[in-house]
């Protein structure tokens, strides 16, 4: 896999992974993040593979567009010059600012440390957005052993945790492997998201499957679940 660069008709510029598989059709996959990729034939030319970008560049652009207008209406990063504190997930830290050479953050305890070359808003949500993928598997962690308890029953011991970059759903339950797999994606999205989809896994033990039992299964530990699930995939 590649990555390349494109100017489309309009005038965007747009970066994309070039992917080369075996598959006989092509495909564009722009991903909430509007991270691009193209998947093309092995032989198929770059000159190809653009053209057949630019072919499909209303779709690309509506998607981009739409995906931008939702992640603005939907941010979880605060603006954090106003800010002394900022909490992550379930806990709340302190923060510190210092000056430096480039923008990168470090935590310790209950602090963060902010070391900040400009105080952009795009400098900013980066150094937030890193530290919720380190932190995320942490807070994934303490749900499981909060939960576990709950279906140890059905598991063969405590579930092997992973996490993977995922494009079609939000986790996934192996029942005959005892493990679960969580979308690394879910490190943006808000606290209760993140424990509904902990839950709705935990629940695969019982019910493999998306049955009414299955849904009774989670409304008992999250009643709220359908106006979580809507958050989940409208953000």
């Amino acid at each position: 896999m590649s990555r390349r660069t494109i100017v489309l008709p309009h005038g965007k510029t747009v970066e994309y992974d070039l992917k080369r598989i075996a598959k006989k059709r092509y495909g564009i996959r722009i991903n909430p993040d509007n991270h691009v990729t193209v998947s093309v034939l092995k032989r198929t030319l770059v000159r190809d593979a653009e053209a057949y970008i630019r072919k499909n560049e209303q779709f690309i652009l509506r998607t981009l567009e739409k995906n931008e207008r939702r992640n603005a209406e939907h941010t979880l990063v605060p603006d954090l010059t106003e800010m002394q504190t900022v909490r992550i997930f379930d806990r709340e830290f302190r923060l510190i600012r210092r000056f430096a050479n480039e923008n990168r953050a470090s935590v310790q305890g209950e602090e963060i440390l902010f070391y900040l070359r400009d105080d952009s808003e795009e400098a900013q949500n980066a150094l937030l957005c890193l530290l919720r993928e380190k932190l995320f598997p942490q807070y994934v962690q303490s749900l499981c052993q909060r939960y576990y308890p709950q279906f140890a029953q059905y598991t063969q011991g405590f579930p092997k945790i992973r996490y993977r970059q995922m494009t079609r759903s939000w986790g996934r339950c192996c029942k005959t492997k005892n493990e679960i797999v969580f979308n690394k994606r879910l490190a943006q999205k808000p606290a209760d998201c993140i424990e509904y989809v902990v839950v709705h896994e935990f629940c695969h033990f019982i019910h493999f499957d998306h049955s009414k039992a299955f849904w009774q299964e989670v409304e008992k530990r999250i009643p709220d679940r359908q106006q979580i699930q809507k958050k989940l995939n409208n953000q």
